[in-house]
């Protein structure tokens, strides 16, 4: 859709744009790329890159033979392919942070749960040590009676 959008508003557009066909494709690469990764990205350039070629570039059909317009369609496919690329590393890092996210979620939880057993045991054990200072209180009283 957004590919169509921008062939559409290149034609509408094509006496303001006509030095720069691409213009309007480049949100399609870059927001499809976002999207969908690298592959999304790089395909639309392609197809960007075609339906320039055969609607939009004289003359029309695959001739381009204008050396700006192949210098422009090239470099048109390489910044796409980086920016492919680049929105493809974030989608990676944004997943991995989200990974690393729920195992950092998963051991909070797990270090709440032995907090509160060490809390627990720390009171069994106080509650052990006053019953056995009550004992041996009780053992030296009745040592000292006999």
């Amino acid at each position: 859709m957004s590919l169509a959008t921008a062939l559409v508003a290149t034609f509408l557009f094509r006496t303001f744009v006509a030095r720069a066909v691409f213009v309007f494709f480049w949100g399609a690469v870059a927001g499809l790329a976002a999207l969908g990764g690298f592959w999304a990205g790089f395909l639309t350039a392609i197809a960007s890159l075609i339906l320039a070629d055969i609607f939009l570039i004289q003359p029309r059909g695959f001739g381009m033979s204008d050396p700006s317009e192949i210098a422009g369609s090239l470099a048109f496919i390489s910044v796409t392919t980086l920016v492919s690329w680049f929105a493809e590393m974030q989608r990676r890092a944004r997943r991995e942070a989200g990974e690393h996210l729920a195992v950092a979620q998963d051991q909070a939880a797990e270090l709440e749960m032995q907090r509160e057993e060490a809390q627990t045991m720390a009171a069994e054990l106080e509650q052990s040590n006053e019953e056995l200072e009550a004992s041996i209180h009780t053992a030296n009283m009745a040592r000292d009676v006999a």
